[in-house]
């Protein structure tokens, strides 16, 4: 089976990527490949030196139709994109040129090239600040932040794509929620030189500030006044993608929506206190407020991955941590 992974040089791509490889899929990865990312990519084609990297521009249709339109691709893993909520409160165009047309070529390859079964990575900021606890996939969409805003959108397009087209093309939109840890092949993709995630965040104040943390949010109405979030570890998250592999076999003209989490909530705090019990080092930690486009807590069910199939969660916080550390 020809499997496709956009955004395959990314931290959930290279992930993906390198279970795909280890599980004898033969495997097509495509990024656009610049001077601040060619030695991670060169890394990939080391690990996996049977796999086929591709460079290639999703926001230029000619290039990646180029790129992929003689590989009789069978499934897509559609993961590039621009992911930073912060960032796309003030740059919200280029989050909605960037997220939406890449979306677009991609789809108008898959209708030119017959490309039946597609998988898109979407985002808990989706559902923005709700006033469920936990949040289910019929919770309705209330993004706080032009990203995820950018994603329901791109959902609503492949919805309707589905639901329209005529070659038998199948999709699910998976909701990713916070991807937490590396594999030690990949401990470099845990960036503490441009941190986004928590992790990061951590590793980044851990290395180069002795432990010194800005927390961003710290009287809110939760367990202990910092924003709450359901982590997930890296293996968990590709194992559940993995489950869609063989439902997309059996699929016809089908479409649905899967939140991808732990179905536990941790606040950051917990998180700093186990680095803090793991390291033994106490943090240095400032007070900010919340940050805008933050939701207070964002908690996924899972019960609709666990039903369909049979899924659970293997990773403990623990498992977080050290998958952070490496040490």
């Amino acid at each position: 089976m020809n499997i496709l992974i956009t955004g395959a040089n990314g931290y959930i791509g290279s992930h993906l990527a390198l279970e795909l490889f280890n599980s004898s899929y033969n495997l097509f990865l495509t990024d656009r490949v610049c001077s601040h990312n060619k030695k991670d990519w060169d890394v990939l084609k080391d690990l996996m030196p049977s796999a086929n990297f591709l460079e290639s521009d999703l926001l230029d249709f000619s290039s990646i139709h180029n790129a992929i339109h003689d590989k009789e691709i069978d499934i897509i893993f559609h993961l590039a994109a621009q992911k930073n909520p912060s960032h796309s409160i003030e740059n919200p165009l280029e989050y909605f040129s960037q997220n939406i047309n890449t979306t677009l070529n991609i789809l108008q390859c898959s209708k030119i090239l017959k490309i039946k079964k597609f998988i898109f990575a979407s985002s808990a900021a989706v559902y923005g600040d709700n006033s469920s606890i936990e949040l289910h996939e019929d919770n309705f969409p209330n993004p706080i932040n032009p990203y995820g805003s950018s994603k329901i959108i791109c959902e609503n397009i492949i919805k309707d794509f589905v639901q329209f087209n005529d070659f038998g093309f199948s999709a699910y939109s998976l909701r990713f929620f916070n991807p937490f840890g590396a594999k030690a092949k990949l401990k470099h993709k845990l960036n503490i030189n441009n941190p986004m995630s928590l992790a990061e965040h951590i590793l980044q104040s851990i290395s180069l500030n002795n432990f010194k943390f800005n927390l961003y949010g710290h009287d809110l109405d939760t367990v202990d006044g910092s924003c709450v979030r359901d982590f997930i570890h890296i293996d968990d998250l590709v194992s559940a993608n993995m489950c869609f592999i063989e439902k997309l076999k059996a699929s016809d003209q089908e479409y649905g929506v899967f939140n991808i989490g732990s179905g536990r909530g941790l606040s950051v705090m917990q998180i700093l206190s186990q680095f803090s019990t793991r390291l033994k080092l106490k943090p240095k930690i400032t007070l900010h407020p919340k940050r805008n486009g933050d939701p207070e807590i964002s908690i996924a069910s899972i019960n609709n991955l666990v039903t369909n199939f049979g899924w659970q969660p293997k990773k403990t916080l623990e498992d977080l941590v050290e998958d952070t550390l490496h040490i």
